[in-house]
């Protein structure tokens, strides 16, 4: 029998154009008779096609459940005064709760697998300012590769140049703003080692200088010593020879230099220490 819950049992299905041939000339017959239900039908007429979409993706998929369970089931949509209302509030809005969008595909990565090796930059406190220079994510110091031809000056090799114990280039431009004391060391040299440890043990941590040792050979060990120790690169590093020292003042300029293994000398480098105001 065709009547009114017949008719709106069938209303999704009409607008999905999957009615029988049959149910639909039923549903056509209705229709003409019952003003009430064409008032519904031509309110459903306007309805945004994103309504439509989500009307057909429901019906198949009560569709599927059905045939899934054995029984067919039917999607009914309650289209009273109040629902037809409740409908325009959604097409006004773009629906955009009932969209049903499958999530994104995770991607999982097997147990055991690292990552490859990421690189991030990092600001080095002796970089000029506006230059950042990349190091490995972990935050290893790099050791530098053994290039001994630049142990000595190069013919053509700049006044300083050198690789710090982080593996960056420096020049003299890098330590500009602070006082910068170094000394040209081997292991062999216990005095001038000792007591180049000694300064940087008692002025180290001092961030208005920056204290360290070339060493002489890239292949020399320093067991035991504090200082940072870093490698000439292919430079004159300001005519200091082995077992002397050098110390520059804030604008790069040398205010006293020496033997590493006079005892004398280690007490002018702390009065003029003092002098620049670092203790």
């Amino acid at each position: 029998m065709t009547n009114c819950e017949w008719f709106d049992s069938k209303l999704e299905a009409y607008f999905c154009d999957d009615l029988a041939s049959e149910e639909l000339q039923r549903f056509k017959a209705h229709l003409a008779s019952c003003s009430k239900c064409r008032e519904q039908v031509e309110s459903l007429n306007g309805i945004d096609p994103l309504v439509r979409g989500v009307m057909q993706h429901r019906l198949a998929v009560a569709q599927m459940a059905g045939h899934a369970n054995g029984r067919p089931r039917v999607l009914k949509l309650a289209l009273a005064a109040g629902t037809l209302a409740a409908a325009g509030v959604f097409v006004a809005f773009g629906l955009p709760f009932l969209q049903e969008v499958p999530p994104p595909p995770v991607a999982v990565q097997p147990p055991g697998v690292q990552d490859p090796i990421e690189t991030q930059e990092k600001k080095d406190p002796d970089a000029p300012a506006g230059i950042n220079l990349a190091k490995p994510n972990d935050g290893t110091p790099v050791k530098p590769v053994l290039q001994p031809h630049l142990d000595t000056a190069l013919a053509n090799g700049p006044d300083f140049a050198i690789i710090d114990d982080g593996g960056y280039n420096r020049t003299l431009e890098n330590y500009r703003g602070r006082a910068l004391l170094f000394g040209v060391v081997s292991p062999e040299q216990k005095a001038a080692v000792t007591n180049l440890d000694q300064i940087y043990e008692a002025y180290g941590s001092n961030p208005g200088i920056r204290i360290f040792a070339v060493a002489r050979h890239r292949g020399d060990e320093f067991r035991g010593t504090k200082f940072p120790l870093v490698f000439n690169n292919g430079s004159k590093l300001l005519g200091v020879q082995e077992g002397e020292f050098i110390l520059l003042d804030t604008t790069g300029k040398p205010i006293l230099e020496g033997s590493l293994g006079d005892s004398v000398n280690m007490a002018r480098i702390r009065s003029e220490l003092g002098q620049l105001g670092i203790r």
